[in-house]
């Protein structure tokens, strides 16, 4: 399974998404791990360092910042729909990238372009890792329907996986056929963010 395939991701927005993100004060802890690798400041005689960028959650308290390799973490209480805001060193501008984030879990973003001049961040791809409830299942088409675990409130976004490129396992390794699976199951999903949104080329395992 390839995990770092090239694809733009412009926008992680995960289809029939119904929250709004942010900070809920649920006490759930989730993580946001990336890497930028290259800065374009508003202005062109501004340095163009990796180091020291601000990036936060926007509409949070959630924040971190670069390293000298451009490395960053952040970890908090959001979900759902965010804004990941990156801030140049020096007022050098800012730059945005949308995410659809699975409460408790992990979305990792892998060498993000930061444009302060288009005020856009771009990564070259992302993976997700997260524990779920299965709501749906479409065999025919190949799709299975997902939220995250533990889910806040009634307020609960939906992720849907793309079944023609993953593996459906049990927890002891056997493969299960989408057949077998029901609205209710819990499951984990380690995979990547596809160009549309949906969770694709992932291992999901299927709680006993």
């Amino acid at each position: 399974m390839t995990w770092r395939r090239a694809v733009l991701l412009p926008m992680l927005v995960a289809l029939w998404a119904c929250a709004d993100g942010g900070s809920r004060g649920s006490g759930i802890s989730t993580d946001v791990f990336g890497n930028v690798v290259s800065v374009q400041p508003a202005a062109s005689t501004a340095e163009t360092d990796l180091a020291g960028i601000a990036v936060t959650i926007e509409g949070t308290s959630v924040a971190g910042q670069t390293d000298d390799a451009g490395a960053f973490k952040l970890r908090g209480e959001f979900d759902g729909m965010v804004t990941i805001v990156f801030s140049l060193p020096n007022d050098s501008g800012a730059a945005r990238l949308d995410a659809n984030v699975p409460a408790g879990g992990r979305l990792t973003l892998n060498n993000v372009d930061v444009d302060a001049q288009q005020g856009t961040a771009v990564a070259e791809s992302a993976d997700v890792d997260f524990a779920g409830i299965i709501t749906a299942a479409n065999c025919t088409a190949g799709s299975l329907i997902m939220t995250s675990s533990p889910t806040v409130g009634n307020d609960v976004d939906k992720y849907i996986i793309d079944l023609n490129t993953s593996s459906l396992q049990s927890a002891h390794g056997v493969v299960v056929p989408c057949s077998a699976v029901h609205p209710g199951q819990h499951a984990s999903v380690q995979g990547m963010v596809n160009s549309d949104g949906s969770f694709g080329e992932a291992t999901i395992v299927l709680a006993d």
